[in-house]
């Protein structure tokens, strides 16, 4: 009886750490692409940049006007 309820709670496991662990740092990347952007082109105010990604980025406007902000030219 309990064999199987030790399986089974050993393939949640795998389970959480195959699908919910990438998924969750794709959407860290995602959330924070706006810094990275502005990171790779050596952008001069790359740091005003990831403050507002951080800060506002949430709200997505936030996160949409820190991206644009990063692809003008540093």
């Amino acid at each position: 009886m309990f064999g199987s309820l030790e399986w089974s709670l050993g393939w949640g496991l795998v389970w959480t750490l195959a699908l919910v662990v990438p998924l969750m740092l794709l959407a860290c990347i995602l959330y924070l692409a706006p810094t990275l952007v502005a990171i790779q082109r050596h952008h001069r105010q790359a740091p005003a940049i990831a403050a507002l990604n951080v800060l506002l980025g949430g709200t997505g406007v936030g996160w949409a006007l820190a991206l644009v902000w990063a692809l003008t030219t540093p």
